[in-house]
């Protein structure tokens, strides 16, 4: 089985599509772009990234040492990707941390130009905004993600912290969830797949959950929370459920399998740790699948 494996992985030469990953950097960590390209490269997809900031290490660390990039530098790689001629080739967008309210605004005219020069091209938005009730940005963007940048999303993937942020109450039991499922529905018509990660069990917090929809149907997925401090794993989650569900186009299977790949990833990662990605490159493509999802309704 271990050379079948290792045979089919060799063999797939297929490119699954190529992404523009717009998120931050870290030498040392994998946070950002640094926890996106390589296991997106691994499932099959041509990546290209403009890394927001680049930091020596994550901001959890003693001394934060590095750059933002500025609205005229995201603008002049915009200028150069379009002047020759390389703007037109993405199948998805997908942005993750956003340094500034100024840097979001000259995102947002990124994103419109490639999609009006593309047709097809299609945006995930990972809202980073904070998590475990604190902000790691700041709180004016929030109104540029609902008013400007959510506006051109097709796929948006807020933990539960974010998500009650975008809504202005907090997400503790299943009815919430559906709310903002509702509230997206309603605001964000164009927006089709919307995924909430790590909600705690409402009795039992040694589980989460994961909740997605389609606006057809709600998918709900329930696996245990593994102790630790993990940073990283959100920009994980978001970068995997996007292939997998290009790859699929199931979001059922996207989901079962994202969640795969990050407890696998989890387990190979120290406790509170940097993430065990080089460790874990073979299930990235060919995850596991543990926990399956429940269908909650459909339409």
């Amino acid at each position: 089985k271990k050379e079948e494996l290792k045979r089919n992985m060799t063999n797939d030469t297929t490119i699954y599509g190529k992404i523009l990953s717009i998120q931050s950097h870290v030498v040392s960590g994998y946070v950002g772009n640094k926890a996106s390209v390589f296991p997106l490269q691994c499932l099959g997809f041509d990546v290209d990234n403009i890394n927001t900031l680049q930091f020596a290490t994550h901001s959890g660390y003693k001394v934060v040492k590095g750059y933002k990039i500025t609205p005229q530098q995201l603008q002049d790689i915009e200028e150069g990707l379009r002047i020759n001629e390389k703007d037109t080739q993405y199948d998805y967008m997908l942005t993750g941390y956003i340094n500034s309210v100024e840097t979001a605004k000259a995102l947002v005219k990124l994103i419109q130009n490639i999609k009006k020069y593309e047709k097809g091209t299609k945006y995930c938005c990972d809202p980073v905004l904070g998590d475990n009730g604190k902000l790691y940005v700041q709180k004016e963007l929030i109104e540029v993600y609902k008013k400007e940048l959510l506006p051109e999303a097709h796929i948006t993937t807020p933990n539960a912290f974010e998500a009650s942020q975008l809504i202005g109450k907090p997400l503790e039991k299943e009815e919430d969830v559906k709310e903002f499922f509702t509230y997206f529905k309603t605001n964000y018509p164009q927006c089709k797949i919307v995924v909430i990660t790590s909600i705690e069990d409402e009795k039992d917090k040694e589980k989460l959950h994961c909740y997605a929809t389609d606006q057809e149907k709600i998918i709900r997925i329930t696996f245990p929370k593994l102790k630790g401090s993990y940073t990283g794993t959100g920009d994980l989650i978001a970068s995997i459920f996007l292939g997998w569900y290009q790859r699929e186009q199931n979001i059922k299977k996207a989901i079962e399998k994202a969640i795969a790949v990050v407890q696998h990833v989890l387990k190979n990662t120290p406790t509170n740790g940097e993430l065990g990605l080089i460790q874990s490159r073979g299930n990235f493509a060919n995850p596991k699948v543990e926990y399956k999802a429940t269908i909650l309704s459909c339409k």
